[in-house]
């Protein structure tokens, strides 16, 4: 997922697992200064109707992310609160 928030910019690249574990990186980029952090955790999803899922992330750092997602097809979702989508990438 890319995104700008104010001056940050970034992407982040997420492997979910169906043992309830995911990892990644996330990209930030601040006045031409770049930064790459790996992050784990875990992941819940929680069905809300036949097209939208809840999901919680917990990082093993203690903190917790949350959002609702739709389900647009097979390989992409999108965040309405947050206007994003996101795209599986199969590999």
């Amino acid at each position: 997922m890319q995104q700008k928030n104010g001056e940050i910019e970034g992407g982040s690249y997420m492997d979910y697992f169906d043992t309830g574990r995911f990892e990644g990186v996330v990209d930030q980029f601040f006045q031409g200064q770049g930064r790459r952090v790996k992050i784990r955790g875990t992941w819940e999803a929680t069905r809300l109707a036949k097209d939208k899922f809840a999901l919680a992330v917990n990082f093993d750092g203690g903190d917790v992310w949350q959002g609702n997602f739709r389900i647009v097809d097979q390989n992409h979702i999108h965040n309405p609160a947050e206007n994003y989508d996101a795209v599986r990438v199969l590999r």
